[in-house]
């Protein structure tokens, strides 16, 4: 259904699949209006965490090291799931304008920096990688509208949305997400080195296999 949605977006079809989930819709919005979904990182090796058979024969997977467990991992499987509510938010956004329901399109604009926030309450690269692509989207999304139809806009939902893009910070998140990134890799180096307690140490065969993987 997302797929036909992306992909048809101003039929009537498409608004009647909307219409027929409110209530799931209704939920994106609740939820992305939250400060934090509290989602927590866990570690995961792969193919008795991913379903796809592509994973379980990729050479990352049936490399000789990898029986061993890695020595970092981390799931973000919420990212594509944010990801594909952004896009239902989209086309949510167009039809709302289309409808003439200016109200509704400003809703779902909420929504849509709600849900990219999101992305990044974890400070790694891939999350702020993720934000980035969602605002992105929804910039193209009113791009769009604005340049097929701008008749569609008041002046007032015009000075919101200008208000509401200035309120963007992408510094911060990058930022936040460089640090992470770091703080990552200094964590992967004092596991794989052994140390003498005076600042000398040896790489371990046993380490550098798991960082291998």
């Amino acid at each position: 259904r997302h797929t036909r949605l992306q992909g048809d977006w101003s039929s009537d079809v498409c608004s009647s699949d909307l219409q027929d989930h409110a209530s799931a819709i209704a939920l994106i919005h609740d939820g992305a209006a939250k400060p934090s979904l509290g989602f927590v990182h866990r570690s995961g090796r792969g193919p008795e965490d991913l379903p796809s058979r592509n994973w379980r024969d990729s050479p990352i997977m049936t490399d000789p090291y990898a029986k061993n467990d890695p020595l970092i991992g981390m799931l973000v499987s919420n990212l594509n799931c944010l990801s594909d509510l952004a896009g239902i938010l989209c086309v949510e956004t167009r039809i709302a304008v289309m409808e003439n329901d200016l109200t509704r399109m400003q809703r779902d604009l909420q929504t849509l920096d709600g849900i990219a926030t999101h992305a990044t309450e974890s400070p790694i690269l891939i999350n702020a990688h993720f934000e980035l692509r969602m605002r992105t989207n929804e910039l193209q999304t009113l791009g769009d509208l604005l340049q097929k139809h701008p008749e569609k806009f008041t002046d007032q939902s015009l000075i919101e949305i200008a208000h509401r893009l200035a309120r963007w910070n992408l510094r911060t998140p990058m930022m936040r997400a460089c640090k992470g990134e770091r703080l990552i890799f200094a964590d992967m180096v004092q596991r794989i080195y052994t140390d003498d307690g005076h600042g000398n140490g040896r790489i371990t065969k046993q380490e550098i296999g798991r960082a291998h993987v």
